[in-house]
């Protein structure tokens, strides 16, 4: 399947849609609303599984532009990855180590990929190495550009395609 997003999220959310759409890349734009909108919480809950359900046969990435809240960032994530599809979250990422160790053992036995946005990095990523998404890509690994010397030791500064 080629790279394919689909978007969730409204505010930042449809800037990140315009982009990708803009740059011709297969994307959808979730139709959910904020939690506060729904009449309870498992209401919108039910709602984001069936939009997952919708979409799963056409789109391989979710972005995840939501208002960062720790418990809508952890619902949305954690039922995403139970869906296996691979993500990009926005950040700042307010879940507590605890449940982000949830979620990473959920992604790790679903084997996808999740990373976080910083500031356009993913999108000219994306933009630069259109050609490479237009075949099968089988992995994708993305690290950051670190800017801070102690972090760069620790993280790296890397960015791989293989087909």
């Amino acid at each position: 399947m080629k790279v394919s997003f689909a978007i969730i999220g409204n505010n930042w959310g449809n800037k990140v849609f315009s982009i990708l759409d803009n740059s011709n890349y297969n994307v959808t734009k979730i139709s959910i609303r904020s939690p506060k909108r729904y009449k309870n919480y498992n209401e919108y809950l039910s709602q984001l599984k069936k939009q997952l359900n919708l979409i799963k046969k056409r789109h391989n990435i979710i972005w995840v532009a939501i208002s960062p809240n720790k418990k809508n960032q952890f619902n949305v994530v954690k039922e995403c990855l139970k869906k296996k599809f691979n993500l990009i979250l926005e950040k700042p990422w307010m879940v507590s180590n605890k449940k982000t160790e949830i979620l990473k053992k959920i992604q790790k036995k679903n084997k996808t990929l999740v990373g976080f946005n910083y500031e356009y990095i993913y999108l000219d990523f994306f933009k630069k190495n259109k050609k490479y998404f237009d075949k099968e890509v089988k992995k994708v690994i993305l690290n950051f550009h670190v800017i801070n010397k102690k972090l760069e030791k620790k993280f790296g500064n890397k960015t791989t395609i293989k087909n």
